[in-house]
């Protein structure tokens, strides 16, 4: 009588666990799936032209300036974004 109970209740601990398991994932608990889309962004990047001139002293030897101006340009790169939280 006594083994008959201890195999009943090994049973219904079984299905238990097996009924309780199987409606339950571990994906199902994480929340925080995130989706990630390429996203082409531009930036404005400043970039230095280097200019060379011949000027004259007063005595009229000559001598060599460099002077910088800068351009602007923009350019095109590509980045991960979030989009899902």
């Amino acid at each position: 009588m006594q083994r008959f109970r201890q195999w009943t209740m090994a049973a219904a601990i079984l299905a238990t666990f097996l009924f309780t398991s199987s409606s339950t994932h571990a994906s199902d608990c994480y929340y925080g799936k995130s989706q990630y889309r390429t996203v082409t962004v531009y930036r404005t990047v400043r970039i230095p032209v280097y200019y060379y001139v011949t000027k004259y002293s007063y005595y009229g030897t000559p001598y060599r300036v460099q002077f910088v101006t800068y351009r602007y340009s923009n350019v095109r790169f590509q980045k991960q974004v979030r989009i899902g939280y």
